[in-house]
């Protein structure tokens, strides 16, 4: 019982109080952590959607397809981020939207929308010039985490307004929310209704009114008066106030005097236009506040800090009849999920520990229970710790894996007791047990770790978002679990179980009578071996016919006390027809008692509140409700009463009941294109058709709305240009006469609960007449002419009716009508979605058109082959598992198709709890491979070591059946029950997970352990029996002998005599490791810091320099932001750095290549001129004795023959091998190509903070030449106008003219200087465009430096707090790690190389004899199975040299990482002190420019009064200039140092 004392097993038992402190650190730590960690609903999604939306007034369907559709979409397919198969366009009348949909491996979006904004913004320049907005929405897929509303019966929405204002400022303040939206806020506004008529009686025209109001609300600039002492800015206050005042409105005087105003031909009202629709709550006017939280945080206390706002405003400000309610709380969901998990974890406790105390002792079973606080609370620690958040997925993670972490720990106190039992000491019973189980546990708990992340590697987009969490959420725990087995669980045993507990002779508990029946189950499988792997087949096929009933979909319904009410009216329905049923509704559901509150849409949507349930694009047609009710059942409930009677219950409109959903598209949905719509609309109805006679089947329907009637008017080009009448004008005149224009705004000032506030009221225009106009009254309508004048329009234009398109849809470019259709509630769509895709293949498609299926079906053929091949890559990774660890193809490859033994209690348990069978039943489905894998190796383990000991394999079988059993019966049971909570709970979403586990573990644990014993015995004998008789026939002497029995026996004695390090060597040896990824980020340095907007140097300095360059053709300006952004994306320095980082992963990728097996193919064949095989001569006489029994043969004694065989041959042959341990080389080569990676990525950041830094140095530069050329010029000016003044004293005789030529010269000298400063400054100009990746263009940047310079402490950091951001440092770290990673790379080329392989060969033979052919055959196919070992015995020779090259090579990279460290801590200082000197340098510079202004004043009074000489003005004109040169380069020089600190501490 040899053992090791001082061994890390027995240190934690040895000094119990330290490992009892540490342990209760962690747990602290870890329910410290469960309290603030970030929890969210849902992982962090990326929604890879957007809008762009382009806005063409007047212009119908056809036009926007033709000018604004066709060419947008073509625009935006130039970006390779853009799915373009998923991107659709609608084109309506005056609009295009575009949904962008982004491809499924562009997770950051950031940039992409970056740069499309850029792109957008320039290419609308090419569009129309009726294309009045281009407008890109990339919050599209922002989620709100609250919806709360602020409501009242009583008070306007003015009110509401200021109260959610008030609100809204407050929530803005909380550091946690990111954005707070206001939804449903109405301005009041003064409507002035014109009278058609009195206008017309008074001839005055529309152009006329809308220019004389507009003109009288028009604010200009009021002018500034100026005086020595100070500036007087003028304002003229606003004209108009109130109704009465636009009433009173003077729109026109006569000739005779006589005035018009507004009173007179037009009605001033004051109203809040709900004409484009609005939000109600629960019949209450509200306005809505949508808060979103900043990503990271804790959305629980997220809601908490939210509700103590709330309740802060409620008593601070609201009165009784205003209310707020929330009406979608996702705080709420993620706080009752939390405490349910706790609810949970502590029921999985008590039936964990029930089950214990069944099977095992209570000592035994409180010491296996304390694992799962144990483990739960240190994982959730970890996750902490690594930035995992709690969520849905990783809270569903910890429940599945409550009852797989108590499985190592019941091995360990199952080996413990077993020890205890035998004799040993509590301390020797507890280190053995970890000692002879840690390797066969660690191996087990790797094994099923690995086997999550496959479906990582092969899932992408919103899946891949959905899951990439939970394999390591899943590896964490486990992880922790084996831990706690092996460290805490010996200590626990030795401090709680101090005795094994005598059995008591003749008493029975669970596991003898579950011994017992299972020992009469395996006699009977071994007495009828056929029958009983016969029967396993056959139940897995019938549960593989069963498949097929299975309710099937990707993503469930979402558990909510809420759902969503949708109504869609025919296009072109008004807003009135929609409130009447929208309150129809609304009453019927207010009548409900199990409804807490009803939200209305009316002409709007509600933002997304959801995950998946995108906002719609709503009209005049279209209402939403969002219904809230008491609970989740409440919500099923109404939903089964409700939605078969109201669905159809109003003619010409469809009421879609809304579940909450995970899957975001329509379930039924199929797509015709074509180009001529007429035939697209054909197929489409005869699907619709075919659809509608489906019962299952509603609201079949179509995306193509039937044309419409709309008035055609056609200007006459003469008549109307006589007139002055051109297609605007009359666009805009109808617009107004049958619509509304807001011509300006008044601001009142009002108050809210005391508190004083302004508001703005538009001021619109309408005609009186528009409700009442019908298509005869468009031809009386007036219009203005040039001249004041108004004309009907009959008299300029032709107008008549016609059909056109109200929308048309593209998709991926084409044109595109899709069929959609709402399945019943109850229903699933496989079926029905099989029999309307064997339609589409049979109808008879128009010509041009083409179907497609999309909506569900689409979904799920984009994602199986994803999933299949990460079940697939599961499935190769488990087989290598159990490869290594048996060491035999024929266990490994009987193992794998034993998987499927989970699959009938899996299939069966998902059929009667009637539950769907989707993506996240995916992960109970991996859970169940990796427990059959576990219980495998559990089985055959121990057969292979009882043949090994001489058992026959049909003894070993059984043996291993009965001796194993327990075990596994026990680690099923607690794993099964472990997952009741996650059943109990009824969730929607895991439910379906845990009856895979609870289900497919119990009809696993029955299969497996009844059919496996027996398919490894027949599997024995089988081969023994073929092994013998090949022994039998063979034809050369020992042709077998490596087959022989005795060498099979050898074997499995080497492996029964080494069975302990057969299993710990692959883990040991690092045989099965994962490989790393790396992520790859590309870093923007372009800071805001650099881009702010700045002053000029000086007022008159600046104006005259302004006004000197506006006489001037003027090159490209750029503002120092614009430079920094051409600079990061067009420098050549920079592109080759991206190139570098590209470099770098494909090296990276080669690198992992070689984990991949090596596979070649030989192909040889010949053909000879002759005969290669000949012989000649006589049969021998000897055959004459053979008369009596071989006549023919006798007859050919003493006959000549001759011989001539096979003159052409081939043969093929095909190798594959596979390195399985290569020294570490492969593993570390890896790892060095990812630091190569992360030096490039490093590098490119460092290149571009040095780029920036030369473009601001080279940006500021230019400026100060600009600033001094303005002095120059300015000192150009003040010398001519001395020269002036010099002139007149010469002419008078004052002065001589010496002074004249003084001043000449010294304007001589300014020209010069001049330019010299031209010249400078085109140099740097062309260096600043080759540096900003524009050479060759003329660029110049913009005057900007600041008056007033902020001290720059507030920039300051502590020299080693910045070096967490330098380039510099992290390269000089990734040296030191490539070194490291370069000894052991060393050290592998001299360690042994292990590989496996298998060799295929096919040989032909040609041109041989009848008589040979008969003997033999002319082709052979053979194949073999090789391993390789080889060892470098001779390379230690000079490699014990070339390692110590190495680890000198490491020290060398240390001493350099600490070398790097202390000089940026210095560039740093000098840096800051560079900063500081600069900033100083600028207060010195401007006392100096105001003392030298003040001098040159004084001097130039004093020349004038003749109290000094020309020499000492100009000598002070000189001081002046160079002072102001001095401050220029002062400022020039701090915004470099500043720039140059912030890169170097940022």
């Amino acid at each position: 019982m040899a053992f090791k004392t001082n061994s890390w097993i027995a240190w934690p038992i040895q000094n119990y109080k330290i490992t009892a402190f540490i342990t209760a650190l962690f747990l602290a730590f870890g329910i410290w952590a469960m309290y603030v960690m970030p929890k969210d609903e849902f992982p962090a999604f990326t929604i890879r959607q957007g809008v762009v939306i382009a806005v063409m007034p007047g212009a119908t369907a056809e036009e926007i397809e033709e000018q604004v559709a066709r060419p947008l979409e073509r625009y935006i397919f130039t970006y390779k981020e853009v799915n373009r198969s998923k991107t659709y366009s609608t084109s309506q009348n005056g609009m295009c939207i575009v949904m962008v949909e982004f491809q499924d491996d562009q997770n950051n979006l950031t940039p992409v929308w970056s740069k499309m904004k850029h792109g957008l913004n320039n290419f609308k320049s090419s569009l129309p010039k009726g294309v009045v907005a281009l407008v890109v929405q990339d919050d599209f897929g922002d989620t709100s985490a609250l919806l709360v509303t602020v409501e009242s019966d009583q008070r306007s929405y003015r009110e509401l307004q200021g109260y959610s204002d008030e609100l809204a400022d407050r929530l803005r303040r909380l550091p946690s929310v990111s954005k707070v939206q206001q939804l449903g806020e109405k301005k009041e506004q003064l409507t002035i209704c014109v009278d058609r008529e009195r206008l017309a009686a008074y001839g005055i025209g529309q152009s006329a009114l809308i220019q004389a109001l507009t003109s009288q609300g028009l604010t200009t600039m009021s002018g500034t008066l100026s005086t020595p002492q100070q500036n007087l800015n003028i304002h003229v206050a606003p004209s108009i106030n109130s109704e009465q005042e636009i009433a009173g409105r003077i729109i026109l005087t006569t000739p005779d005097g006589k005035t018009v105003r507004v009173r007179d031909i037009a009605s001033v009202q004051r109203e809040y236009d709900l004409s484009d629709g609005y939000i109600e709550s629960n019949g209450k006017r509200c306005v809505i506040l949508s808060l979103e939280m900043l990503k990271g945080n804790n959305i629980v206390m997220f809601g908490e800090e939210v509700d103590e706002i709330l309740d802060q405003f409620r008593q601070d400000c609201l009165p009784e009849d205003v209310q707020m309610r929330r009406i979608t709380d996702q705080p709420e969901v993620v706080g009752t999920s939390v405490s349910d998990f706790l609810r949970d974890l502590l029921i999985s406790m008590v039936i964990i520990v029930a089950v214990m105390i069944v099977l095992f002792p209570i000592r035994s079973a409180m010491v296996a229970a304390l694992t799962i606080p144990l483990s739960t609370f240190v994982s959730t620690g970890i996750m902490y710790a690594m930035g995992i958040e709690l969520n849905i997925i990783t809270l569903a993670c910890l429940i599945v894996v409550l009852g797989m972490i108590v499985d190592n720990s019941i091995v360990v106190i199952d080996g413990y007791l077993e020890y205890l039992a035998g004799g040993m000491s509590r301390m020797e019973a507890a280190i053995k047990s970890v000692q002879q189980y840690f390797w066969p546990m660690l191996l087990a708990t790797v094994c099923i770790c690995a086997i999550f992340f496959p479906i990582l590697l092969t899932l992408k987009g919103e899946a891949a978002d959905a899951i990439r969490i939970f394999p390591p959420t899943i590896t964490i725990n486990l992880m922790v679990s084996l831990v706690v087995a092996a460290v805490i669980i010996p200590l626990l045993n030795v401090a709680i179980i101090r005795k094994v507990k005598e059995k008591v002779p003749g008493k029975r508990d669970i596991t003898d009578w579950v011994q017992d029946w299972y020992d009469r189950t395996l006699a009977w499988n071994f007495r009828h071996p056929w029958l009983t792997i016969a029967g396993s087949i056959v139940l897995v096929v019938a549960t593989g016919v069963l498949f097929p009933l299975l309710k099937m979909r990707q993503f469930p319904y979402a558990d909510r006390n809420q759902f969503a009410v949708e109504i869609y009216l025919p296009e072109g329905s008004g807003l009135e027809e929609t409130k009447k049923i929208t309150y129809e509704l609304t009453g019927i559901l207010e009548k409900e008692e199990k409804v807490t509150g009803v939200t209305s849409f009316i002409g709007c949507s509600s933002p997304r509140f959801h995950m998946s349930y995108a906002p719609v694009i709503a009209g005049k047609n279209f209402a939403q409700l969002i219904v809230n009710t008491e609970s989740i059942e409440a919500s099923l409930e109404l939903l089964d009463k409700l939605a078969p009677v109201y669905s159809n219950h109003w003619p010409g409109a469809y009421v879609r009941w809304k579940q909450m959903d995970y899957l975001p598209v329509p379930t039924y949905e199929y797509r015709f294109y074509g180009n001529n719509i007429d035939s697209i609309q054909k197929a489409a109805d005869m699907l619709m058709q075919e659809m509608r006679t489906i019962p299952e089947l509603e609201w079949v329907h179509t995306d193509y709305d039937r044309p419409s009637p709309l008035v055609e008017v056609s200007l006459d080009p003469v008549a109307s240009s006589q007139l002055g009448i051109s297609r605007t004008s009359a666009e805009l005149q109808l617009m107004l006469q049958t619509g509304k224009m807001q011509i300006g705004s008044i601001w009142e000032a009002g108050s809210v609960d005391g508190k004083s506030r302004t508001y703005e009221v538009p001021l619109v225009l309408k005609d009186r007449a528009t409700e009442q106009m019908t298509f005869s009254d468009v031809d009386d309508t007036y219009l203005s002419t040039a001249t004041g004048a108004s004309v009907p329009l009959r008299q300029v234009a032709g107008v008549v009716p016609r059909w056109g398109h109200t929308k048309i849809v593209h998709r991926n470019g084409e044109r595109c009508i899709s069929v959609t259709a709402e399945g019943k509630r109850g229903t699933f769509a496989l079926n029905i979605q099989n029999r309307i895709i064997d339609y589409i293949g049979q109808m008879p498609l128009p010509r041009g058109v083409r179907a497609e299926v999309g909506g569900e079906t689409e979904e799920n053929n984009d994602i199986t082959p994803d999933v299949m091949a990460g079940l697939g890559m599961a499935v190769v990774l488990i087989f290598f598992f159990l490869l290594f660890n048996f060491r035999k193809f024929s266990i490994a490859i009987i193992c794998i198709v034993a998987i499927s033994l989970g699959m009938p209690g899996a299939i069966v348990g998902l059929l009667i709890a009637n539950k769907i069978l989707g993506l996240t039943s995916l992960f109970g489905f991996i859970t169940l491979m990796g427990m059959i894998m576990r219980n495998e190796i559990l089985i055959f383990e121990h057969a292979n070591e009882k043949m090994a000991a001489g058992m026959s394999a049909k003894e070993a079988a059984f043996d291993a059946g009965k001796r194993r059993m327990v075990p596994i019966f026990l680690t099923t049971a607690t794993t099964a029950v472990g997952v009741v909570p996650m059943i109990i709970a009824g969730s929607s979403f895991w439910m379906p997970v845990g009856i895979t586990i609870f289900a497919g573990g119990v009809g696993m644990l029955l299969l497996v352990t009844t059919v496996l014993p027996v398919v490894y015995w027949k599997l024995y004998e089988t081969k023994r029996k073929t092994e013998n008789g090949k022994r039998k026939t063979a034809r050369e002497p020992g042709a077998m002998s490596g087959n022989s029995e005795n060498s099979d026996y050898s074997e499995n004695s080497d492996y029964s005599e080494h069975s302990e390090s057969a299993v710990t060597t692959p883990l040991h040896r690092g045989r099965a490791r994962s490989s790393e990824e790396a992520l790859n980020m590309l870093l923007y340095l372009v800071r805001g810091e650099l881009s702010s907007s700045t002053r000029g140097l000086g007022l008159g300095v600046g104006l005259f320099f302004f006004c000197c360059l506006a006489m001037q053709a003027q090159p490209r300006t750029l503002s120092l932001e614009e430079c920094l952004q051409n600079a990061a994306t067009r420098n050549r320095t920079l592109q080759n750095a991206a190139l570098e980082i590209q470099k770098a992963g494909e090296q990276k990728k080669e690198a992992f290549t070689k984990y991949f097996p090596e596979i070649s193919a030989n192909v040889m064949a010949f053909h000879a001129f002759d005969k290669m095989v000949k012989a000649d001569g006589y049969y021998p006489q000897e055959l004459a004795a053979l008369e009596q029994i071989n006549p023919q043969l006798a007859a050919l004694a003493g006959q000549p023959f001759s011989v001539r065989e096979m003159d052409q041959a081939y043969a093929v042959m095909g190798t594959v091998t596979q390195p399985l341990f290569a020294g570490g080389q492969i593993v570390n080569g890896n790892r060095l190509a990812a630091i190569g990676q992360d030096v490039a990525e490093l590098q490119m950041e460092l290149q571009t903070k040095d780029i920036l830094q030369k473009v601001t140095e080279n940006y500021y530069q230019i400026v100060k030449l600009k600033l001094n050329q303005a002095t120059v010029s300015a000192a150009q000016a003040q010398l001519r106008a001395i020269y002036k003044e010099v002139q007149t004293y010469v002419d008078a005789g004052v002065t001589t003219p010496n002074d004249l030529l003084r001043v000449r010269l010294e304007l001589q000298r300014l020209s010069s200087d001049s330019l010299t400063l031209s010249n400078a400054h085109h140099v740097m100009c062309l260096l600043l465009a080759q540096q900003i990746g524009m050479a060759g263009e003329e660029v110049d940047v913009s005057l900007h430096l600041p008056t007033e310079t902020e001290n720059p402490i507030a920039y300051y950091i502590e020299p080693r707090q910045a070096l967490a951001s330098r380039q510099e440092l992290a390269m000089a770290q990734k040296g030191v790690e490539a070194g490291k990673l370069k000894v052991r790379m060393e050290v592998g080329k001299h360690l042994p190389t292990v590989a496996v392989g298998l060799a295929l060969s096919h040989t032909g033979i040609g041109g041989l004899s009848e008589g040979t052919k008969s003997m033999m055959d002319n082709t052979v196919n053979n194949g073999m199975v090789f391993g390789t070992v080889s060892v470098p015995l001779t390379a230690w020779w000079g490699g014990a040299h070339a390692i110590r090259r190495e680890k000198l090579a490491l020290r060398q990279a240390d001493n350099q990482l600490q070398d790097a460290r202390e000089q940026l801590i210095i560039d740093i200082e000098s840096s800051w002190s560079s900063l500081v000197e600069a900033y100083k340098q600028i207060a010195i510079a401007m006392t100096s420019v105001e003392e030298a202004t003040e001098n040159m004043r004084m001097s130039l009074d004093k020349y004038r009064m003749g109290t000094e000489i020309l020499s000492d003005l100009l000598e002070s004109e000189t001081l002046l200039r160079e002072s102001q040169n001095r401050l220029a380069q002062a400022q020039a020089d701090y915004m470099t140092k500043r720039a140059d600190y912030l890169r170097k501490t940022r």
